[in-house]
């Protein structure tokens, strides 16, 4: 399901050109408040696998409904691209299931299962095309 549809990118684009990066930053509510996090990040079978450090708001991201936005270029077309990815959360242990991390030294691994996206080109100024 796509966010807007005025220049909207499909959600099959989107996975495509989320899995072109593997940085990004995930949003959620901690608290009262907004809380963003650059991550690393991996795609496998459509799904979202990233890690973070931080105890306190890790604990508040498994079954919970967050946001992974990552930008990127592309050469070839020489545009901007911007993806989020809406879904839910859910603790991963990366010793199970074979999944190869290489995200470094994360305490906590979490599997967003995307339900949302939007996905916009933007041109050098920085503007929707």
């Amino acid at each position: 399901m796509t966010l807007f549809q005025s220049g909207q990118l499909g959600d099959g684009l989107c996975l495509r050109l989320l899995a072109r990066a593997n940085i990004g930053r995930v949003g959620l509510v901690h608290g009262p408040l907004p809380f963003i996090y650059p991550v690393r990040y991996g795609l496998g079978d459509g799904h979202l696998l990233f890690g973070m450090s931080i105890d306190h708001v890790a604990s508040e991201i498994d079954d919970a409904v967050v946001a992974l936005q990552a930008d990127g270029f592309e050469e070839d077309s020489g545009h901007h691209w911007t993806v989020l990815a809406i879904g839910p959360a859910t603790t991963v242990d990366p010793a199970s299931g074979g999944v190869a991390w290489g995200f470094g030294d994360q305490r906590h691994m979490f599997r967003l299962r995307p339900k949302m996206f939007s996905g916009h080109w933007l041109d050098l100024a920085g503007d929707p095309i």
